[in-house]
């Protein structure tokens, strides 16, 4: 369940950065809030750059272990939107594979955090 949280805690941190980033700015509240799409290009963000080991496993773990209750509740929410944004990093490692533009040695930080969610992936899926 703890791990669960640490998936939603991202999204609470998320939502407090972008109102203390807009305090004292007369912004309207609705402007403020985000939709689904935009939330999971900053999880991708996110997952692009944190150093987790197997992210993916861990994520597995919340999925298997959650009942069906918690599945449609805001931590159910936040750990498929996690999941899609994962998803994300892996199709665009597949891409970047996939062009013979891209050679491993001339792999920027980017790519190369892709490529370890790859992995992580294939061996949560393997396990």
């Amino acid at each position: 369940m703890e791990k669960l949280r640490a998936f939603a805690k991202i999204s609470d941190i998320i939502k407090k950065d972008i109102r203390q980033f807009w305090t004292g700015v007369d912004v309207k509240e609705d402007k403020l809030t985000l939709d689904g799409d935009q939330i999971i290009m900053i999880f991708v963000y996110i997952a692009s750059k944190t150093v987790v080991n197997n992210l993916h496993a861990h994520l597995a773990f919340c999925k298997e272990f959650s009942t069906p209750f918690i599945k449609t509740t805001r931590l159910g929410y936040c750990l498929t939107t996690m999941e899609i944004a994962l998803t994300l990093l892996a199709e665009e490692e597949a891409f970047m594979v996939d062009s013979e533009e891209v050679k491993a040695e001339e792999a920027d930080v980017w790519q190369q955090r892709t490529r370890s969610v790859t992995i992580s992936l294939k061996k949560s899926l393997v396990d």
